[in-house]
């Protein structure tokens, strides 16, 4: 028999297709075959592929499945079947509009049960040094000082997030006596396929944590597409200056380009611009009234149009501190141990005050998120 073509799509498994009736090769366990087929058989419509997990049976499957019932009915089904408890997650596998009808498409997660809300957030930008990766540690050390579990998974090709840690802990701090590496901030590698991700995610939610950020290499890549869809929401650091708005701009249609290349009701994450590593004036007339007559007429005109976007209404000004996240480490124990230090309450200051600028940043986004 000719092995099904929905089968193993979205799974290093296979399951039997609800779709198309062919059998491929079996699961681990007859019986999660079984409940699969028994508690969604009835559900028709045009076919939609769903990814699901299962814990006692420790399988994962993929169904192509006659229709696209909502939640409710999904989790009515698999609780009339006895399962809830042991179903770890559900994952709806969105459909871009160009492929044919019953293949899933890249990304997205539909999740039943979750253990507690995590976010997902995926900054992105079309060309380097644009502020991705200082935006992901600016991230990571408000949520820590909030007492939150953060994960930071390194997609960039020049890994700098990834070397965080060991540019920390090589640091040479002089007066004041270095903080450990907190227990709750682990950074990590990307997997190799949207399976990998989203079993790496759902292993990151098991064990408590709050927050995941993915740092993307520059460029309009697929793979970025795909950390962009299984995402709450994607961040576009801007800097505020005429030379690099053309690439903050493409990175905005880039998005609107993404999102409507999926299907009419397919779940896309929120879209928002950060702006990053502003001057003075920049701040002065983004804040105050006649302070855009500061700026040079094509300033004027670049935060004008990034002011239009949608964006988090937070500026992060420009910092050393900024220039030395890779020293300092996460800004909370940093901070604190400054303080300290004998002669280190300027540094310890200004280190709280880009703090407190990461901590506004994170309340934006978290207004991002319905309650």
């Amino acid at each position: 028999m000719q092995a099904c073509r929905h089968a193993n799509r979205h799974t290093g498994r296979r399951a039997n297709c609800h779709d198309c009736g062919q059998a491929s090769e079996p699961l681990e366990r007859r019986a999660a075959a079984s409940w699969l087929q028994e508690s969604l058989g009835n559900m028709k419509a045009s076919a939609v592929c769903y990814n699901f997990r299962h814990i006692p049976f420790d399988v994962s499957a993929t169904l192509c499945l006659n229709g696209a019932p909502d939640a409710g009915r999904i989790s009515d089904a698999l609780t009339m079947a006895s399962l809830g408890p042991g179903l770890l997650s559900v994952h709806r596998l969105p459909q871009r509009q160009e492929r044919a009808p019953g293949v899933g498409a890249r990304g997205s997660e539909y999740r039943l049960w979750r253990r507690h809300f995590m976010q997902v957030i995926t900054i992105v930008q079309t060309k380097g040094g644009s502020g991705k990766t200082t935006t992901a540690m600016l991230l990571a050390s408000a949520a820590l000082n909030l007492g939150r579990r953060v994960t930071l998974i390194d997609g960039d090709v020049n890994a700098q997030l990834g070397r965080w840690r060991d540019s920390f802990e090589l640091a040479a701090w002089e007066g004041a006596q270095k903080p450990e590496w907190p227990e709750s901030l682990a950074i990590l590698s990307p997997p190799e396929s949207v399976e990998g991700l989203l079993s790496l995610l759902e292993a990151e939610e098991a064990r408590g944590v709050d927050l995941v950020v993915i740092d993307t290499r520059p460029g309009t890549h697929t793979d970025t597409e795909d950390f962009c869809l299984i995402s709450d929401l994607v961040l576009i650091p801007a800097r505020p200056v005429y030379a690099e708005w053309e690439m903050t701009h493409r990175a905005v249609l880039w998005m609107d380009d993404l999102r409507a290349s999926i299907a009419d009701g397919e779940r896309f994450p929120a879209v928002r611009v950060l702006v990053m590593d502003a001057g003075p004036k920049i701040i002065d007339a983004a804040t105050r009234e006649g302070g855009m007559a500061q700026l040079p007429k094509r300033d004027q005109d670049v935060l004008q149009e990034i002011l239009r976007l949608d964006h988090l209404d937070v500026i992060v000004p420009h910092s050393r501190i900024l220039e030395q996240l890779g020293y300092h480490g996460p800004l909370g124990p940093a901070a604190r141990a400054n303080a300290k230090a004998p002669g280190g309450r300027l540094v310890a200051d200004a280190i709280t005050r880009q703090l407190e600028v990461a901590e506004l940043v994170l309340t934006g986004i978290d207004q991002v998120f319905p309650a």
